[in-house]
């Protein structure tokens, strides 16, 4: 009677594992099923069918706060969640109380629910009318440095050059350091007591509980962060990190929170607690409403390996995950990984994406040169899209050779990787957010894809991407004031408010009835084509940008020019030829004009502050030089009598 048991129990398992079971269910989870006993436990991720589409989560989002956004897509994401997921976890709760199913989390980052369960009722899982799939919970690890040394002295200029290559500096000349800023990593957690990082933790602040900044799902340091190894602390130190007199992080006046679940020691380290870790990080204190305690960034220096099949080469498991955090208004970024070896196609999963021109968004390595790609960075293209455009991997790249950083017990090391390159991305962020708080995830991406600086092959290629990132170039272009506007869009109706921080030109038509009012920080100036129609209401002010339109009265601090008092000048010639070479250059480079000119030029910063002046009179030819200025974006503008222009320069 027993050896009929036992046989019985086998043809069970047959069937279980035949047929259309096999259909919802990971091939290597099915693998391993085939390796246990009926009665062995295994952990497995389960997917519903419906989940909110990147479509739906997308919808009327237009002109949105970051808050807001935040709040409408975390609950869209829950009210699914809570509105599916009831009779699967019903028939969960029926399978526990027999015993074979040991627990269940259910997620709503997905509409997912991760199970450990007896082996021998996967099968049946998998059949439930509300699934779609079961996936394997693989293992993750980090990608590990290439190469660690010690190095305890810091930069000859208190500034590591991999901060300073990515031309972050130039943003700190003008305030912009990453303050009232928030960042974040999945990794091996961070030594909270590192002193380039312990006061930087968001723990420390009044009324923030240690949940919402550390999460631990292993239960090592409930209360507070906690490195188990060095690989977190040194990439938490890149993105942020710093004492007086040495800056090894790019935000440096940052707060960061930390999920600690890669490479735990001695612990399972598995896909579903980088799960638990993105819904955290969406959402770290649990209300939807609030956004102070949501990242800016959330940095991923790890990865699966695809060529190595496991899991399967352009696994789909964190694809929508990764589209939801960011949809929460996280930038997600990834390392690209150290298998440069390997050749072309060497990416690392989830970096491996390429569904857009934005995800995943996945970082190379460049070697201690600054513009050679390290041998170890992994290569494009990706092979998860027939799109050649897409395919091209990595995005962008920064320093990932030699990069001193933090390591846990107060010291510091230098590492090799993508692991050290991706910090510096994260970072940049974080500034990026402080020139413009609502940018968008894809403005942000946008903008470093953009303003990097190209390097190999001319054009993105898959060993560069679009090029080594330059923050303060990008900077300009999230930037919700530029500096410079020109209009010439038509306002036939309504009113069209418009603001720079330095000159404005417009050359467009107000209609009778529409009311423009445009504020610039130097001079709001009419050109030809501009034209107020009778019964339109034209109002300019100099004064910087506010986004604030309101009616106002003349006083001595505004100038203020009314429709009544608009001084003419549709007929003044503008230069049309003006020629700045070198640009980009190294801070010295002439100004040419076509015919002698009389006036002042003016170089001004990013924010459109005034750096230098030059009056000139009878000349063709002006030479600047602005060598002692930091590297980054500059205009030139010169203004004679009745002429002006404006042009972008980049000393490197």
């Amino acid at each position: 009677m027993k050896n009929l048991h036992i046989y019985i129990l086998s043809f069970l398992s047959f069937v279980c594992y035949s047929g259309i079971a096999q259909e919802k269910i990971d091939e290597n989870l099915l693998a391993e099923l085939k390796t246990k006993q009926a009665e062995e436990q295994v952990s497995f991720i389960v997917m519903l069918n419906d989940q909110v589409g990147l479509a739906e989560l997308k919808r009327n989002q237009e002109n949105l706060s970051r808050q807001q956004l935040h709040e409408q897509v975390v609950t869209m994401l829950q009210n699914k969640a809570k509105s599916t997921q009831q009779d699967f976890v019903s028939y969960l709760n029926m399978q526990k109380n027999r015993g074979d199913v040991i627990s269940y989390k259910p997620l709503w980052i997905i509409n997912a629910v991760l199970v450990k369960a007896k082996a021998k009722t996967v099968a049946e899982i998998s059949q439930h009318k509300d699934i779609a799939y079961v996936y394997m919970d693989y293992l993750i690890a980090s990608i590990r440095p290439m190469e660690e040394t010690k190095a305890s002295i810091a930069a000859a200029n208190g500034v590591e050059d991999g901060v300073l290559l990515i031309n972050a500096d130039c943003l700190w000349a003008q305030g912009i350091t990453g303050a009232g800023r928030l960042v974040s990593h999945l990794d091996t957690g961070v030594d909270g007591n590192h002193p380039a990082l312990t006061a930087k933790w968001r723990g420390n602040a009044a009324g923030v509980t240690p949940g919402e900044a550390w999460f631990d799902p292993n239960g090592l340091s409930p209360s507070f962060p906690v490195d188990s190894g060095s690989h977190g602390t040194h990439t938490m130190g890149t993105i942020l990190g710093s004492v007086p007199g040495d800056i090894i992080g790019v935000a440096y006046d940052s707060e960061w929170i930390s999920a600690g679940v890669i490479d735990i020691g001695g612990i399972s380290n598995t896909i579903s607690k980088a799960l638990l870790a993105f819904q955290w990080t969406a959402d770290p204190d649990g209300n939807p409403a609030t956004v102070s305690d949501v990242p800016d960034v959330s940095s991923n220096s790890w990865g699966l390996v695809p060529f190595a099949h496991v899991p399967a080469p352009c696994d789909t498991t964190f694809w929508s995950v990764i589209d939801n955090v960011e949809a929460a208004t996280v930038v997600v970024v990834f390392a690209a990984g150290n298998e440069g070896s390997q050749g072309s196609s060497s990416l690392r999963t989830p970096a491996d994406r390429a569904t857009t021109a934005y995800n995943s968004f996945s970082v190379g390595a460049l070697d201690t040169s600054g513009n050679t790609i390290a041998s170890y960075s992994s290569r494009g293209p990706s092979t998860c899209t027939t799109d050649p455009a897409l395919a091209i991997k990595p995005e962008v790249v920064a320093r990932g050779s030699s990069v001193r950083s933090s390591v846990p017990g107060g010291g510091y090391s230098s590492f090799n990787g993508t692991s050290m390159a991706t910090p510096h991305i994260a970072g940049a962020v974080a500034l990026l957010r402080q020139v413009n708080p609502n940018a968008t995830v894809d403005q942000i991406k946008d903008a470093l894809m953009q303003s990097a600086i190209d390097l190999g092959t001319p054009g993105p290629d898959n060993n560069y991407g679009h090029g080594l990132i330059d923050v303060c170039a990008a900077a300009l272009l999230i930037s919700p004031c530029p500096v410079t506007l020109s209009i010439t869009t038509n306002v036939p109706s309504g009113t069209d408010t418009q603001e720079a921080s330095s000159a404005i030109e417009a050359s467009n038509t107000i209609s009778a009835s529409a009311t423009a009012i445009y504020h610039a920080g130097d001079e709001v100036v009419m050109i030809p084509g501009f034209d107020a129609l009778n019964g339109s209401v034209f109002r300019a002010y100099i004064e910087g940008c506010t986004g604030t339109f309101v009616s106002r009265n003349s006083d001595n601090t505004i100038a203020y020019i009314d429709e009544t008092t608009i001084q003419d000048v549709s007929n003044e010639p503008i230069i049309q030829k003006m020629h700045i070479a070198p640009n980009p250059n190294q801070g010295m480079f002439s100004v040419y004009f076509d015919e002698e000119e009389s006036g002042t030029l003016q170089i001004l910063d990013f924010k459109g502050d005034l750096i230098k002046t030059l009056d000139f009179e009878n000349s063709t030819k002006l030479s600047v030089d602005i060598q002692r200025n930091l590297q980054g974006m500059y205009f030139v503008k010169v203004r004679t009598k009745s002429k002006t222009f404006v042009e972008k320069i980049i000393k490197k």
